[in-house]
Order: C-alpha cells, then structure tokens, then sequence
C-alpha cells in the first residue's frame, strides 16, 4: 500500500562558504526537533542580499556534498547554483512545489535573515508556500509579526562562523573540527580560501 504520510523537509539555504560543523548540528538538531523527515541543504547561486564574494558554486557544493554524505536524511540541491541569475527564496521554493507538490515545506533561517523578512521577494507568497523555523542567534532578538508560519526557537548556539574559518585559513591556522574532514581535505587540495 502506498505511503500517503506527506514527507517534512527542510530547507537549509545558504552560501556555505564553507559549510561547517555549527551547519551540521544545527540541522540535526532541527530535523529531530520538528520531525522532519529530511533536510535538503541548498547553495546560493548569486545571492539577493550579499556582495557576490563567494568560491565558486562546484566547490561550495561539493563541499556540502562531503561533509552531509554519511547521514542518509540530508541531501544537497543544485537548483539555485546552476542558474546565472539572482537567487531568491521564492523561487526556489516555487520550482520544489512543482516538483514535490505532497511535500510540506520549512524553511530554516537564522534571526540575523529573519530581521529583514518584511523585505524578502514576495513573503506574502512565500508565507503561504512553507513555514519558516528561526534559530537565534546571539546579538538578534527578532519579533515576529508573522504568527503561526513563523516560529522563533531557542537553539544551540554554535559560535562557529564561516568568516571566521576562512580567515584562520588566511592565517594559516588549524581549522580542524570546525569542518568536516571531508571539507578540510577538499580545502587543502584544492588550496581554498589562501
């Protein structure tokens, strides 16, 4: 008999410039926290709402390739890193309607993201398309103005920042245990972040 449960998934956008283990966690955390059935990571193309400073999009995926390989409810989506034009939520999640329409959508965003939502590209749309989790983060305190679709939760906070981990690559710091080891070997390889 077939399956009618309507799978959970959430969404984990982000430039993952690299992806590291505060990634991890937290959408571990989160898939258990809301019963999530999977979580789809997502690289940005050409973010909407950053400069454009990013590695280029076959090492940032290959890196979130790597570092989620071992745990069968993650995966990784080339729908935003194959297209040469801005990337915006709505979209993205309009093309994953299509094609997964029994699907229940969440997207997980931090409150550094959550403070400006009110200028997202079509939130009225988006609000009724996925709910959002918020995950705080030290130094935001996000008011949610959106009720239900949105849901702030207290999580761990992972003090562990990309920027941070490139810089320490600049500086020929360790960065071992702030990545995955499978994306400390394609950094070193591939010579990223020097």
């Amino acid at each position: 008999m077939k399956d009618l449960k309507k799978k959970k998934i959430g969404i984990y956008g982000g430039s993952f410039n690299p992806i590291h283990m505060g990634h991890l966690i937290l959408a571990e955390w989160i898939k258990d926290r809301y019963d999530l059935d999977e979580i789809w990571f997502i690289p940005v193309g050409i973010p909407s709402h950053r400069e454009n400073n990013l590695v280029n999009w076959e090492l940032r995926y290959k890196m979130v390739k790597e570092s989620i390989k071992d745990n069968p409810k993650f995966k990784v989506l080339d729908i935003e890193i194959k297209k040469d034009v801005t990337s915006y939520t709505i979209d993205t999640l309009v093309e994953l309607k299509k094609r997964y329409p029994d699907y229940k959508f969440y997207e997980i965003i931090g409150e550094d993201s959550a403070e400006y939502l009110d200028k997202w590209k079509d939130i009225e749309k988006l609000l009724t398309m996925c709910k959002f989790i918020v995950v705080n983060r030290k130094g935001y305190n996000f008011k949610n103005i959106y009720g239900e679709k949105v849901k702030i939760i207290s999580s761990p906070i992972i003090e562990i920042s990309a920027t941070e981990i490139r810089e320490k690559i600049k500086n020929g710091k360790s960065i071992k245990y702030l990545v995955n080891e499978n994306v400390l070997d394609i950094i070193k390889k591939e010579k990223i972040y020097k």
